[in-house]
C-alpha cells in the first residue's frame, strides 16, 4: 500500500484506512466518499502527518482522524459537513 493517497482514488468507504500505519500523506480533494461520510476513514492512522484538500460533498467527518497524534497539517472543514466529533 503506498504512503500517500491523492486524487482519483473513488469509493473510499468508512473505516477504510483505519489502523493503517503507513499512511502519512492524504489528499482528499478529488476522493469521492461512499454516501458522503468520511467517518473513522484513517482513525488510528498514527503516521498520518498531513491532510489536504477535503471535498465539499462531504457531510459526516465523525472521528475521520482519531487518534491521529502526529498530525501537524489540516484542511478546514467545508460548510458541508453537518457533524463532527
Amino acid at each position: 500500500m503506498p504512503n500517500y493517497i491523492s486524487a482519483n482514488t473513488v469509493n473510499i468507504r468508512t473505516n477504510m484506512f483505519s489502523n493503517n500505519e503507513s499512511i502519512t500523506s492524504v489528499d482528499c480533494n478529488h476522493v469521492a466518499w461512499t454516501n458522503n461520510d468520511m467517518s473513522n476513514a484513517f482513525a488510528r492512522c498514527k503516521n498520518l502527518t498531513t491532510i489536504t484538500n477535503i471535498n465539499d460533498n462531504v457531510t459526516n467527518m465523525d472521528y475521520a482522524y482519531a487518534f491521529c497524534d502526529n498530525l501537524v497539517s489540516v484542511p478546514n472543514i467545508p460548510s458541508s459537513v453537518t457533524s463532527v466529533k
